[in-house]
């Protein structure tokens, strides 16, 4: 009998990386494919905590074969002023072509700053701003799981086994009994794991201003 594990959202980011700058930063650089799958672009990490004059950008960073500069700020909390005015300094210090900014909760005024920032700039610079969500699935080990997929929106779990493997192969493209990969399909209320009960961490991003982004 297949045991259906529970989604929960992690809403205290901090209670997984208390530290930005000791602990998520280290992270996101260690896991920077993550980010550069989201906003769409070969991200390569040349130095964390970097300097621009007296201060530090998080991560500094180039686009993989070419000479674009990036600079990626995190924030574990709701956007701010102050981290937007950060965003301009390191990118002015740095002469950045690509800012990066990961939010736990992007607020609608700095969604909008974003946009008119990308509407008021020239095609060679882009902003981008993530917003990060983190799940847990509990109640077993996953650990032997070489990659884990998670199906946007809501799926009809009354499907079935067979139907949730129908998607898998024919939507997805992939194969929904290779014993590596861990399938996981969101109904109205919970999320439904197509093997185990697990207990894992899942982040996702959500990138604002995609509409408006330039050719990068």
């Amino acid at each position: 009998m297949i045991n259906l594990g529970t989604l929960k959202e992690i809403t205290d980011l901090r209670s997984i990386w208390p530290h930005e700058a000791l602990n998520f930063t280290p992270w996101v650089a260690e896991n920077v494919e993550l980010l550069a799958d989201a906003v769409g672009l070969d991200i390569t990490v040349d130095e964390t905590e970097s300097s621009v004059g007296n201060f530090n950008v998080d991560i500094y960073a180039s686009e993989t074969g070419t000479d674009r500069k990036i600079i990626i700020e995190n924030q574990l909390e709701d956007t701010d002023h102050d981290h937007l005015g950060k965003l301009i300094t390191y990118a002015s210090g740095k002469d950045a072509d690509v800012v990066i900014w990961v939010v736990k909760h992007a607020r609608e005024e700095h969604k909008a700053a974003v946009e008119w920032l990308n509407n008021h700039t020239d095609d060679k610079i882009g902003f981008f701003l993530c917003e990060i969500k983190l799940f847990q699935l509990n109640d077993a080990a996953v650990s032997h799981f070489k990659k884990v997929y998670l199906a946007p929106g809501y799926t009809d779990l009354r499907r079935g086994i067979d139907g949730l493997a129908s998607i898998v192969r024919f939507q997805f493209e992939l194969d929904p009994y290779d014993k590596n990969t861990l399938f996981l399909f969101c109904g109205r209320k919970k999320a439904a794991g197509s093997r185990h009960q697990i207990n894992c961490l899942i982040l996702l991003m959500s990138v604002y201003s995609e509409t408006v982004r330039k050719s990068l």
